[in-house]
């Protein structure tokens, strides 16, 4: 039997030994690591210039681009305004030349917005963030495509007797807008908490107390602007000769009465015994509004006072829905109410107690 030291000299002994040394093994390290990397470069899968994601982000952005191109030339199109845009809508005539060079030139301007964002795309190299930077800005800049609505919608013209044509398109139009403004928010670059923790800490600190009460302030400002567009509008109307003695000329004359402490006498509806009014109606709330109607005695100032407390109505409907849902959804509520047609309907229907004071 071999003894096991005699075989281990003889193995430290042979040949092969020799590459264990350490020059050998340093040697052997070298050249495993400089094969490494051309091993790796062998292994490694090619490089595909965009994946499926990046191509549906590359396709949403070029027709978002096209689309924005579109409506930036509409809209400075529309925006002339002049006869051809009244038969356009209301008849469907236009010269044929025209509306050739209409729609060339709506193309070419779409086309010229698709290539911009292509543009940009490949000139970073096909990079996948890249398509999805593009797309970002895209739905970010998506509302711009609506802008051709507002010279078509500013026209009273050519909505004239056409209120049933008028409201559906606004509810189109409103359900659209809704969702390019969610995806303009949501992509913005700048988020918007960012941007108000910014600039809160830089108000003076009277209006930095206004943190956390957006949607309340948007709320009011909502309900004063949409009594300052119905006052104006109503009495538009009123100097039209589109009102009458009922009711706005019998609330102004209780109104004008009661500034001389005559209550509830209308000598518009019982010229000879006023006081035989209080038999038809009572109307005592009417005189709550007395004040301000001592300031402009005038019928506007019914019109006025009726207008902002339908527009103000909208704050106490959003106070009571915020103790119940969140306060974006109370917001939203309350701008249903003021673009509720039919509170539109009865705004414009004279001067009357009870929508007035429904409101409030």
């Amino acid at each position: 039997m071999v003894d096991r030291r005699t075989m281990a000299e003889q193995h430290q002994n042979s040949p092969k030994s020799a590459r264990a040394t350490p020059e050998n093994k340093s040697a052997s390290e070298t050249t495993a690591q400089s094969e490494s990397p051309q091993r790796a470069k062998a292994t490694k899968s090619p490089t595909v210039p965009f994946s499926s994601e990046s191509l549906g982000a590359l396709a949403r952005t070029v027709v978002l681009a096209f689309c924005i191109g579109l409506g930036l030339f509409h809209a400075v199109w529309l925006s002339e305004g002049g006869d051809w845009l009244f038969s356009l809508l209301r008849k469907n005539k236009w010269q044929l030349e025209t509306r050739d060079l209409f729609i060339l030139e709506s193309l070419a301007a779409g086309g010229i917005a698709a290539l911009g964002a292509l543009f940009f795309i490949f000139k970073s190299k096909h990079s996948p963030a890249a398509s999805k930077l593009a797309e970002r800005w895209a739905w970010f800049l998506s509302p711009l495509m609506l802008l051709p609505a507002l010279p078509v919608f500013a026209s009273s013209r050519n909505w004239t007797a056409k209120h049933e044509v008028l409201l559906p398109i606004m509810l189109f139009f409103g359900l659209i807008s809704e969702r390019l403004l969610t995806a303009a928010i949501a992509n913005a670059p700048v988020s918007s908490k960012t941007i108000f923790n910014f600039f809160v800490p830089r108000l003076p600190k009277g209006l930095s107390k206004l943190k956390g009460r957006g949607y309340l302030i948007a709320t009011i400002i909502a309900g004063l602007s949409y009594g300052l567009f119905m006052s104006y509008n109503t009495i538009a109307w009123h100097q039209m000769l589109g009102t009458a003695t009922f009711d706005l000329g019998i609330n102004n004359n209780l109104l004008f009465g009661g500034l001389h402490g005559k209550f509830n006498q209308s000598s518009v509806i019982f010229p000879e015994d006023p006081q035989m009014y209080l038999a038809n109606h009572v109307k005592l709330g009417l005189y709550s509004f007395l004040p301000i109607y001592a300031i402009f005695p005038r019928p506007e100032t019914l019109l006025v006072i009726q207008s902002f407390s339908l527009g103000l109505g909208a704050l106490p409907l959003f106070l009571f829905a915020r103790r119940r849902i969140v306060p974006g959804a109370a917001f939203l509520l309350a701008l249903c109410y003021l673009a509720y047609y039919p509170l539109h309907a009865a705004n414009f229907y004279e001067m009357k107690v009870v929508p007035t004071a429904a409101a409030l």
